[in-house]
């Protein structure tokens, strides 16, 4: 078993504790600097890795990492780090780019085809994760042509779209994690509500709502930047109308803000039924690209 002390404050009298505990999980929100400070120079004596909670921004965030903490809990990995006169990277630029085009609504089979032939090493990837086990084809999908007539333009669009994303390699591995386990969750969701048909769309508002901490920009100025509908807009910018629903559903669960959730979208018992269907989802889908880029 692995021993976590969750809000702890530390005494003298607590050091039993101290010393069987794993984690030592401490709340930011509850000590002033000094006391932080104190404390990781107090339980640094202990042989316990320490967890710092409600991690709001990137520089609580620095602090934290540099008073010695091992761990972090919170929100700042969503939060774009937005700085006057900051360029964006050429590699974020150049995938800004492409999901631009491939998010075009109007796109043929074509298109889609030649704009991802166009990247080598996205083409190779894309072939061989719909080749590996997680689709179990019965026979090898040789081009991307033969994909897209297989499994459709929006499911070939959805698979470049993660593809794409978790191959930025300068933003931490939480936010690819949390990117898809929300894109899966509001996925579900539409199911629930009757809108399989459109389970790609809410798949991508989920997997989107992460852009601007990727891009480093506010998430309405990236959102100039693509060809999206306003459905897909409102719900990304103001949770609005089921897609945004759906979403703020997603991040409600993922945050334990419960009275967010709208129960005429999803009901309590479903939504964590959801969340663990999510999470085992996630997990595979990372699992089959590690194994993928390993053999």
């Amino acid at each position: 078993y692995t021993i976590a002390l969750d809000d702890f404050i530390f005494h003298p009298h607590l050091t039993p504790l101290v010393e069987i505990a794993d984690i030592i999980k401490i709340d930011l929100m509850a000590l002033d600097d000094e006391q932080l400070r104190q404390h990781v120079e107090d339980l640094s004596k202990y042989p316990v890795k320490l967890l710092a909670e409600k991690v709001e921004t990137q520089e609580e965030y620095q602090k934290c990492l540099d008073y010695g903490f091992d761990y972090f809990q919170g929100y700042f990995f969503c939060k774009p780090d937005v700085l006057s006169g900051k360029q964006t990277p050429a590699n974020r630029l150049a995938l800004l780019n492409l999901l631009s085009k491939i998010s075009n609504p109007d796109i043929d089979i074509e298109q889609i085809e030649t704009l991802i032939m166009q990247d080598v090493t996205l083409s190779f990837r894309l072939l061989r994760y719909i080749n590996s086990s997680h689709y179990a084809m019965e026979n090898e999908v040789s081009s991307i042509k033969h994909a897209i007539m297989l499994l459709g333009i929006e499911t070939v669009r959805s698979i470049t779209y993660l593809i794409v994303i978790t191959s930025i390699d300068d933003k931490p591995f939480e936010l690819f994690v949390t990117a898809l386990i929300r894109a899966h969750m509001c996925e579900l969701i539409a199911s629930e509500i009757d809108q399989a048909n459109q389970s790609p769309t809410y798949f991508m508002v989920g997997l989107f709502s992460v852009m601007d901490a990727i891009m480093d920009q506010p998430m309405v100025d990236v959102l100039a930047q693509l060809p999206l509908t306003a459905e897909i807009r409102d719900a990304l910018l103001e949770y609005q109308g089921t897609l945004g629903q759906a979403l703020q559903a997603s991040i409600s669960y993922e945050r334990g803000e419960w009275d967010n959730i709208d129960a005429s979208i999803v009901t309590a018992d479903n939504i964590s039924e959801i969340y663990l269907q999510a999470l085992t989802w996630c997990k595979n889908f990372l699992d089959t690209l590690d194994a993928l880029q390993a053999a």
